[in-house]
């Protein structure tokens, strides 16, 4: 399910750089990963609501129907924003960059069918339609890039491609428990707080991109726009087993006590750790080959990307206790800060056109969230320092 989405985005990244040119494959990195970051902030934190609804929101299954007027209402949202940041200047006001303007909406809709997977155990299910609807995007952008100008077929076919895995979600997730009743909490009560977090956590994601689509240029998002995204997809793995650990999958939830469901912790970080040494041993020649040109030597900011690597994998195993606690406003300072962090470091790197300058301010950010964390984790709640607080409706 996780590893689909970047597999499809290389692959479009190869097309566009052999029929187009390197601004053409910046600006698919910019205009994807800006559109799936207003997605991100769209989907407003329901991928982790649904996905626990007894934590939550205090009913047995994921309240699908119950929170539809505000999922809707917060993917229009979603794709509003991206408008927005296209008319201040993103993209350098691009006309192709609209064609994805409609990505957020469908991607924000997705990620909360996943969360209702997750709660019922069934995220293969996910794996099938991401899987699916990724072969339809390269089918589909293969056919366009023959008829239209490189960055306009694989654009559509993004487009077109996600929006059809929505609505075979849509369908699927009928077959799952649903509750009908109205969460006793309120959705909006409930939701705010998960949104606040998961918007800290989507701008602490991209935000280095963001900064560079207005402060840097084209060349410099078409290097370290795929440079990022192949770290990102060398620790998906990582981030696949943590973020099905959230749901009925965590052994907790299943009685397990084999020595895997003891040790998950140990074992996912060391994960991590071979992950981020593949990347730091394959990344240059990688990267050569998805933009077909030869670059200058990237060996620092790759040794700085593996080292982010492990931090945000240390990250994730320690957020799994985090979220299953319902804690989640507790990180939300913590992951602010490193977004600003990281928003500001990056603006003097992207000016600079500095990928090393660029790789380093991720490691900063990444390494703050993890030391945050570690410091939450070894914490009481903030429940347990002040009987009077309540967590009743976590956030």
């Amino acid at each position: 399910m996780r590893l689909a989405p970047p597999l499809v985005q290389l692959a479009l990244l190869v097309m566009v750089a052999r029929r187009g040119s390197l601004d053409d494959v910046g600006s698919l990195a910019l205009a994807s990963a800006v559109s799936f970051l207003c997605g991100a902030l769209a989907e407003a934190g329901f991928s982790t609501t649904l996905s626990i609804p007894r934590v939550a929101f205090g009913v047995d299954a994921p309240p699908l129907r119950a929170t539809a007027p505000h999922r809707l209402a917060v993917a229009v949202a979603g794709s509003c924003l991206y408008t927005l940041l296209w008319a201040a200047g993103l993209g350098h006001h691009d006309p192709a960059f609209l064609l994805v303007a409609p990505l957020p909406f469908a991607l924000a809709l997705a990620v909360g069918y996943a969360g209702v997977m997750n709660a019922s155990g069934a995220l293969r299910l996910e794996g099938i339609v991401s899987l699916a609807e990724s072969v339809l995007v390269v089918v589909l952008a293969l056919a366009l890039v023959f008829l239209l100008p490189a960055l306009t077929g694989a654009l559509i076919g993004l487009t077109v491609g996600r929006g059809a895995g929505t609505a075979a979600r849509a369908l699927l997730i009928r077959r799952l428990p649903q509750s009908d009743a109205r969460p006793p909490r309120g959705v909006v009560r409930v939701q705010y707080g998960f949104f606040l977090l998961t918007a800290a956590i989507v701008f602490q994601g991209q935000a280095d991109m963001v900064v560079i689509g207005f402060a840097g240029t084209l060349a410099t998002a078409a290097v370290y726009g795929p440079l990022v995204r192949t770290a990102a997809s060398a620790l998906l793995l990582t981030e696949s087993l943590t973020w099905g650990l959230y749901g009925a999958a965590h052994p907790e939830e299943r009685g397990d006590l084999s020595w895997v469901g003891r040790h998950w912790q140990l074992l996912t970080l060391c994960l991590s750790v071979v992950s981020a040494a593949v990347f730091v041993a394959l990344a240059q020649p990688f990267l050569e080959f998805v933009v077909d040109r030869s670059l200058p030597d990237l060996s620092a900011a790759v040794a700085l990307l593996g080292v982010m690597m492990v931090a945000r994998g240390a990250a994730l195993v320690l957020n799994v206790s985090i979220v299953r606690a319902g804690r989640q406003r507790e990180e939300l300072p913590y992951v602010v800060l490193a977004g600003v962090v990281l928003a500001v470091a990056a603006a003097f790197a992207a000016h600079a056109h500095s990928l090393t300058g660029l790789a380093a301010a991720r490691l900063v950010s990444e390494a703050l969230i993890a030391a945050a964390f570690f410091w939450l984790s070894l914490r009481p709640s903030l429940a347990k320092r002040d009987p009077g607080r309540s967590l009743e409706a976590p956030s």
